[in-house]
């Protein structure tokens, strides 16, 4: 990933979770956790538990 400007896809990243939570999604798959992440309450779960979550959502949309 690439930008002209420092840390942009940070700042993007901050707004998309702005928009998601304002739209009330439930889950983001980060795929790849990083200190940036965690910040927003990011962490690793089984693939099970995953999809299971991932089935109550797009079934709730």
């Amino acid at each position: 990933m690439f930008s002209r400007i420092s840390n942009a896809s940070k700042v993007a990243f901050v707004s998309l979770v702005e928009n998601l939570q304002k739209n009330r999604f439930k889950i983001i798959d980060c795929q790849v956790r990083t200190d940036h992440l965690n910040r927003f309450g990011a962490r690793e779960i089984f693939r099970k538990v995953f999809l299971e979550q991932l089935g109550k959502a797009v079934a709730h949309s």
